[in-house]
């Protein structure tokens, strides 16, 4: 009785396998990977390819792109839409920052009291610079704070720097901590 059980569901296992040719008709029908071969002269590719429209990329590409006259804006002082924060001093201050080579582009705006500036350096860490461009910007604004913002590999760096403990400072809170435990003083 088992062989015969073990019989029919083995026959009937073979038949669903082997009884899907609906899938298989599928597949030759969906595959769209072959295309006919289409023959054409040397004349008529020419032609063909000729009356293709070109690409952005072959048309010089989006104005955009070529990063003309970023803050070109900030130089409109006349303009109606003028940006209360920005002003001859701060366009000053910008361009200024705009020279030095670590500086990919910097905004500065000024406020009653203190003058923000903003600088990216790219991918690169230099230190002090913030520090130093407070100091360059104090020479030309004496009266104000400078407030000094770079990007976040500043940020990082400096985080990183405060994650790592002193290691004689750590090595007195330990002994400190020790001794205070046992009462030892």
């Amino acid at each position: 009785m088992r062989r015969k059980l073990l019989l029919a569901f083995v026959g009937l296992i073979l038949m669903a396998a082997c009884g899907n040719e609906t899938e298989e008709g599928m597949n030759d029908t969906t595959n769209n990977s072959i295309q006919p071969i289409n023959y054409e002269t040397p004349q008529e590719q020419k032609e063909r390819i000729n009356n293709q429209e070109k690409t952005i990329g072959e048309l010089g590409g989006y104005p955009q792109s070529e990063q003309e006259y970023v803050n070109e804006g900030d130089k409109n002082l006349a303009a109606e839409n003028e940006d209360r924060f920005t002003s001859e001093r701060t366009l000053q201050i910008s361009e200024y920052l705009s020279e030095r080579k670590e500086i990919v582009q910097a905004q500065v705006a000024e406020t009653d009291d203190r003058i923000i500036v903003a600088i990216m350096t790219g991918n690169k860490y230099y230190p002090n610079l913030a520090d130093n461009i407070e100091e360059e910007v104090k020479q030309i604004v004496s009266d104000k704070e400078i407030v000094v913002y770079s990007e976040s590999t500043w940020w990082d760096r400096r985080r990183n720097l405060n994650s790592n403990p002193n290691p004689t400072q750590l090595e007195e809170e330990v002994e400190n901590n020790i001794n205070d435990f046992y009462g030892n003083e």
